[in-house]
């Protein structure tokens, strides 16, 4: 049995360990996409990410393996950042900045090791996480978004988008394609490929 479901079993039993190894496998990724999406930094994005895993904990009895676990954990935290980014922009109080945030050592998310023989995949990574290529991200639309960063940053398929996002497969092949084409005009050729090349990476796990 997966071990996803394994733990799911357990919780279902009475074993409430279970849930936070749970929480503990899937915490980090769950927070990358929190602030991939949302541009939410620091405590604002650990608090959306503490209401994720919420959710779950309420929902999880009535969990039925009808589909991968972590395909059903990332539509919550979707529509949960959907719903929040939709608060934001009507109360405009909550501004969000990541500058600096990708320096700070103590933050999660993706990290950078020095590779002495200089790659071009070292030298895209630098200069995504320099700003740049976030940027684009970030000003795509937001179903476009949502795919980029569940394709080209979680690894995620064709398929599982679908799951995720609630939509078919042509559909989410075009907002790709379409996104592609936007970062193209924006960032050019030097970086449009290594983001947006489309590929269909295995499933998860």
């Amino acid at each position: 049995m997966d071990e996803d479901l394994e733990l799911i079993e357990r919780f279902k039993t009475g074993d409430q360990t279970a849930f936070d190894e749970l929480m503990q496998r899937h915490y980090r990724p769950v927070l990358n996409l929190v602030y991939r999406f949302t541009g939410a930094t620091g405590q604002p994005a650990e608090d959306l990410t503490q209401d994720v895993f919420l959710r779950i904990y309420r929902a999880l009895p009535r969990f039925e393996a009808r589909a991968r676990f972590f395909t059903y954990l990332y539509k919550v935290t979707m529509n949960l950042c959907l719903k929040e980014r939709a608060r934001w922009a009507r109360h405009r109080s909550r501004t969000v900045s990541l500058d600096g945030y990708w320096d700070d050592p103590e933050r999660p998310g993706p990290r950078v090791i020095p590779d002495p023989a200089g790659s071009a995949q070292d030298r895209f990574e630098r200069r995504e996480l320099a700003g740049e290529v976030r940027e684009a991200v970030m000003d795509l639309p937001e179903e476009q978004r949502a795919a980029v960063i569940l394709h080209r940053f979680h690894h995620l398929s064709y398929e599982e988008i679908t799951e995720v996002l609630g939509i078919s497969l042509p559909a989410v092949k075009s907002r790709l394609h379409r996104a592609k084409l936007a970062l193209q005009k924006r960032l050019g050729e030097g970086s449009r490929k290594s983001l947006t090349e489309n590929r269909q990476p295995e499933a998860a796990g």
